[in-house]
């Protein structure tokens, strides 16, 4: 059973799925959210694809014109995740792959491959009929490339099951349960991260973890497929690296999976159970020694529900001295709120309506930050028709004062004001596929470009002082394995200047009030948490807690941070005063003074790692085929039906359906 695959960004795509906006099955498992599968809705298309096809030894890629490059790219890092899998698995899928690929999510949510209503943490899927993968761009090709995997190792799982009962004619013997197939398929594309460390750490430690034959509990949940990841890897560790195909060999013999867990281990479920679980309590039990809950560690402000993505108006504005926002779908749709810093849940109001209308029909929480200017107007992003808007908002009076959609650009992110409020600078995702850094005034509508690379920008902090912009980038030596860091844009010059650098991740910067210092989040103790870097070039971590932190701002007086953070299987909104947990360490050089150019290839050069480790230089790729796409129509089901009335009449029929494999062409 190869349900939906849910993956972003590594601590985005945590809160989507914790929102219960990811994960969705496709072969016979329910639907995990209402909002998928309603009856009697079409999916609304909002343009015309022109589909072609790139065939290799292993592969069927469809793809539009817009992004051939990253067709190209997809094919190259298929058949060495092919290659791979392949041999873990020792199993080889006996057809060409089709792998749809499209360059954002937004022409991702118009796809027929599947009929359900795609939600937003939803990073790519795997279906059952025709055994067709299908995948969004999301700007990072390290994501692209272990979500790609995730879902190869769903293809070999489906083929090898086939295999098995077709040998053993065997077709109703036991099926492997989706913390398996979820948690193979993380284990093998992605191994253990930090996002998987703090996910797991916090079930472990509030102990919440069920037993093995009551994992399924957490079907339909992000937490499912990190506790599925460490349970399989755990089984390796102790029965070996071929532990995962001998479950498959012995699955025909048995009428439950447990039975066949059983066999493979020659251990009693009971006694995995117990050794699992000590094993789990050996491994993050000592965190508890110098890790703070955040119940201690910080003061509440938004915990009523799932909330992040605070921002706090500077000094000087008309709004209340201590107002701040966040967005929230505490109420079953995402809203933007305005409270107070004075308590827990202090004078919540909701000022922006989302979900319920064209203007706003998404607000894209957990991918998209919100700022507030020094005028007093928030800048957000919203989704509106058939790609994402830039928003500028008074939330005194509640009332749009403009909006802007700009053309080739389908998914914006995280803007971000100019000290004047006149401006601001965010990143965006092209049509193509790539993912770039854009600086816009208001005044005369003036679009400019801050990067042109292959590289993925996100979260950029406008300095206070006007001159420059830093962001997070996977720019660097690391990024083939997902690793950003910070760097830093003169926007007079164009220079751009390491600001961190390190095989971790460095995202989320926000200044301080005066310039001198920068809040952001490092995984690099292991989980993600706070640090503050100074203009010295020093950097300390200033938090620890046993959860994970993102989206750091800094209150006005520059004495306190207020950031969201993830304990108990939930988001919420906390402030605190940074104080130093760790080790002071030193910057690259001293923090944007008299720093060589930053310390990565060229713009427009050929990403490090992505494409050289992760590529493939078989002859099956270099002498891969495009054509014009073909329909090629296959059987999806066919059924027969008899009807029968007593004294009247009686009828039979049958009926079927075939379809191309874009499913936009449907008989019946």
């Amino acid at each position: 059973m190869t349900p939906v695959r849910s993956r972003t960004l590594p601590l985005a795509g945590t809160v989507l799925a914790v929102l219960g906006l990811a994960v969705l099955a496709l072969t016979g498992v329910t639907p995990a959210h209402a909002q998928i599968g309603y009856f009697g809705k079409n999916k609304i298309t909002h343009r015309e694809f022109h589909w072609r096809t790139l065939e290799s030894r292993h592969f069927q890629v469809y793809f539009y014109p817009e992004e051939e490059e990253l067709a190209r790219t997809a094919l190259r890092l298929g058949e060495a995740a092919y290659g791979r899998v392949a041999a873990r698995f020792r199993h080889e899928v006996p057809r060409r792959v089709p792998l749809v690929v499209y360059s954002s999510h937004a022409d991702f949510e118009q796809t027929n491959v599947s009929p359900y209503f795609l939600p937003e943490g939803v990073a790519g899927f795997t279906e059952f009929l025709k055994g067709r993968v299908a995948m969004p761009f999301n700007g990072s090709y390290a994501d692209f490339a272990e979500t790609l995997e995730h879902e190869l190792v769903h293809v070999f799982q489906m083929s090898r099951l086939d295999e098995t009962y077709r040998l053993h004619y065997a077709g109703t013997a036991a099926r492997p349960p989706l913390w398996f197939t979820e948690g193979h398929a993380d284990h093998w594309a992605e191994g253990w991260d930090s996002q998987a460390e703090f996910v797991v750490r916090d079930l472990v430690v509030h102990d919440r973890v069920p037993d093995i034959e009551d994992l399924w509990v957490l079907n339909g949940t992000f937490t499912l497929y990190k506790i599925g990841q460490h349970l399989v890897g755990w089984l390796e560790e102790t029965w070996g690296p071929d532990v995962v195909p001998r479950i498959y060999d012995s699955l025909w013999r048995w009428g439950a999976f447990e039975y066949a867990l059983e066999e493979v281990t020659g251990t009693s479920l009971a006694e995995l159970n117990t050794r699992w679980k000590f094993a789990l309590k050996q491994r993050f039990f000592p965190a508890v020694e110098d890790h703070d809950p955040v119940s201690l560690a910080a003061r509440p402000l938004a915990v009523d529900g799932p909330s992040l993505h605070a921002a706090v108006p500077p000094a000087g504005t008309p709004l209340p001295e201590d107002a701040y926002f966040f967005v929230s779908p505490r109420n079953g749709f995402t809203n933007l709120y305005r409270a107070s810093l004075g308590g827990p849940e202090r004078d919540v109001t909701q000022v922006v309506k989302g979900g319920r209308s064209a203007d706003f029909e998404s607000l894209h929480p957990g991918l998209s930050s919100i700022d507030v200017s020094s005028r007093g107007h928030l800048a957000f992003v919203a989704k509106h028709q058939d790609r994402d808007a830039l928003y500028l908002f008074d939330p005194v009076t509640e009332t749009v004062l403009g909006r802007w959609q700009f053309e080739g650009l389908v998914a914006l992110q995280s803007p971000s004001f100019d000290p004047a409020g006149d401006a601001v600078v965010f990143a965006a995702l092209h049509e193509s596929g790539r993912q770039d850094l854009y600086l816009f005034r208001f005044a005369g509508d003036s679009l400019r470009a801050l990067t042109r690379d292959r590289f993925q920008e996100s979260d950029p902090a406008w300095s206070p002082d006007g001159r420059s912009v830093v962001f997070a980038t996977d720019h660097n030596p690391w990024g083939d394995e997902g690793k950003r860091n910070l760097v830093a844009v003169d926007l007079a010059t164009g220079v751009e200047r390491t600001v961190t650098a390190g095989p971790w991740s460095d995202t989320a910067p926000a200044w301080s009030p005066d310039g001198e210092r920068l809040v952001y989040v490092s995984d690099r103790s292991g989980t993600p948490q706070l640090h503050v870097l100074g203009r010295d070039g020093r950097s300390v971590q200033v938090s620890s807690l046993l959860g994970a932190v993102s989206d750091p701002t800094w209150l006005p007086a520059g004495n306190e941070v207020v950031f969201t953070a993830y304990a108990e299987g939930r988001f919420g909104i906390h402030r605190l005063v940074p104080e130093a947990k760790g080790d002071t360490l030193v910057a690259p050089g001293e923090f944007l003074a008299s720093l060589d150019p930053a310390v990565v290839p060229e713009a427009g050069a050929e990403p490090v790692g992505v494409w050289e480790s992760r590529a493939v230089s078989a002859d099956s790729v270099r002498k891969a085929v495009e054509s014009p796409y073909r329909p090629r129509y296959t059987l999806d089901l066919a059924q027969a039906a008899v009807a029968f009335e007593p004294g009247r009449e009686s009828g039979q029929g049958i009926q079927a359906v075939v379809s191309d494999q874009l499913g936009d062409r449907l008989l019946f």
